[in-house]
């Protein structure tokens, strides 16, 4: 005799169908519960890697910056180096260059 499918009464159909269309409806809750999730997770990132949290106005744009321009305006070649009191050696004369004249 050939396997012949095994069919489920009317009561047994009407379960598995209210059990499928639950599990449909776990689904979408866990899927929803995910998305939501991930989200989270996104703004977490951005809030922590993002852009920094102390935002610059237009009008401080260049606080941050202005040692670096004072240094670069006054010390802009080797020429001006002996005007800087920076402390440091000619490259060429071997010589210190800086506030104070020390021995080589």
């Amino acid at each position: 005799m050939p396997n012949s499918p095994v069919m489920p009464s009317v009561e047994e159909y009407q379960a598995l169908l209210a059990e499928r269309d639950a599990l449909r409806g776990e689904l979408r809750l866990v899927t929803a519960q995910r998305d939501l999730a991930e989200e989270k997770l996104r703004a977490y990132k951005h809030e922590l890697f993002g852009a920094s949290s102390e935002a610059r106005h237009a009008d401080q744009l260049g606080l941050f910056n202005e040692a670096e321009a004072l240094a670069a305006t006054a010390c802009h070649g080797a020429a001006l180096w002996s005007q800087c009191g920076v402390g440091i050696r000619a490259p060429l004369e071997g010589r210190h260059i800086g506030a104070s004249p020390r021995a080589a």
